[in-house]
C-alpha cells in the first residue's frame, strides 16, 4: 500500500463533502467522523457518526460517484486515506477488511432505504 497516506484532521475539518468525487477509502484510526447532508447549510442534518477501525467513503471508491454526504472530524482524528487504486491489494493483505467493508456499505444502504 504504497499510496495509502496516514492524514491527520482537526475537530471540525472536512474529510470529504458531499457532491464531491472522491476517489479515497478512509479507514478512522482514531477519533470519531460526522457524516452530514447540506453540511453548512440552513438544512443541514447529522446521519451518523462512525469511529476507530470503521471505513468512510466505500460506496465513493466502489461506484465512483460523488460523495453522498460530507465527512466531518468531531474530534482530532487519525484516518488512513487510501486511493481506489489500492483497494485490491489492501482487501488482498487484509481479507477481514472485505467483510468490515461489506457491513459499512450494508449499513449505509440500509439507512438510505430507510429515509
Amino acid at each position: 500500500m504504497s499510496n495509502a497516506t496516514m492524514m491527520n484532521y482537526d475537530e471540525r475539518q472536512v474529510v470529504f463533502s458531499q457532491g464531491m468525487p472522491d476517489p479515497y477509502l478512509y479507514k478512522i484510526i482514531s477519533g470519531k467522523i460526522g457524516l452530514y447532508l447540506n453540511y453548512g447549510r440552513s438544512d443541514e442534518r447529522l446521519v451518523g457518526t462512525t469511529d476507530a477501525s470503521n471505513y468512510i467513503g466505500s460506496l465513493n471508491v466502489l461506484t465512483g460517484r460523488p460523495s453522498a454526504y460530507t465527512a466531518v472530524a468531531h474530534t482530532k482524528a487519525m484516518l488512513l486515506k487510501l486511493p481506489a487504486s489500492e483497494l485490491n491489494t489492501f482487501v488482498k493483505n487484509d481479507p477481514g477488511s472485505a467483510i468490515t467493508l461489506m457491513r459499512a456499505m450494508a449499513c449505509k444502504l440500509m439507512d438510505d432505504s430507510e429515509e
